[in-house]
């Protein structure tokens, strides 16, 4: 509840029938037979940097972690878009609609049979677009290089060029309990490292938010006045 409230100061929250039964306020916390899984409830494998649902027109514009236990002291990673030096050339090519973006684990169920390098996905599965984009000065950004691949080869060096620069310029925040954070999903990625659960009633447990400055998008891309996305 007092995620929630403090989530409205920012926008309208919502969720996704995909994810956690169509729940608003999902639970990040690690999961037996999960722990190498690219979801949130992996424990052993790192979450690499990345926008929140980065294959839907209607992600988040803020992601809300509230921290309810971290006794290990996880880190969250996080690197902000506008602390970043592209050089010119990689900067023009990510402007560029060169790009494929999946829909992730958590919503699909299964895993991809590659990643950024090897080409994630079907080829006519989810949809394409830069990963830099808007104001020249100020720009967003859309990038996960687990659930992303680039439509040439151009564009597959330019995602791993970006994901070296971002994981380069990362910090890391600690949540304790108590802490709530939350992330500008257009001008920050965020990731989570490793640890080993223990899945004694003590590991690490955070509750999430997805919240939208514009709930009427939701309202147009589904044709639903419904706060939960459609799968």
């Amino acid at each position: 509840m007092a995620l929630l409230l403090c989530g409205t100061a920012l926008g309208d929250p919502f969720g996704w029938e995909s994810q956690q039964d169509g729940r608003i306020v999902h639970d990040v916390c690690p999961a037996p037979g999960m722990e190498s899984s690219l979801t949130s409830a992996s424990s052993a494998k790192t979450l690499s940097l990345h926008t929140e649902d980065v294959f839907h027109p209607c992600r988040a514009d803020y992601v809300s972690l509230l921290c309810l236990r971290n006794p290990d002291a996880v880190g969250t990673t996080v690197t902000r878009v506008g602390s970043l030096d592209f050089p010119e050339s990689l900067r023009s090519t990510l402007r560029k609609p060169r790009f494929r973006f999946f829909p992730d684990d958590s919503h699909t169920g299964t895993s991809l049979p590659g990643n950024a390098a090897g080409g994630a996905g079907a080829e006519a599965a989810g949809m394409t677009g830069p990963v830099l984009y808007g104001p020249a000065h100020a720009p967003y950004l859309r990038f996960d290089i687990d659930f992303m691949s680039g439509e040439d080869a151009e564009a597959a060096e330019a995602v791993i060029a970006t994901q070296e620069i971002l994981s380069n310029a990362a910090g890391r925040v600690a949540l304790e309990p108590g802490d709530a954070v939350f992330i500008d999903n257009y001008q920050v990625v965020h990731g989570r490292e490793p640890f080993a659960a223990r899945y004694d009633g003590k590991d690490r447990w955070l509750k999430r938010l997805n919240i939208s400055r514009d709930i009427r998008r939701l309202y147009t891309h589904s044709a639903s006045r419904s706060r939960i996305i459609p799968a």
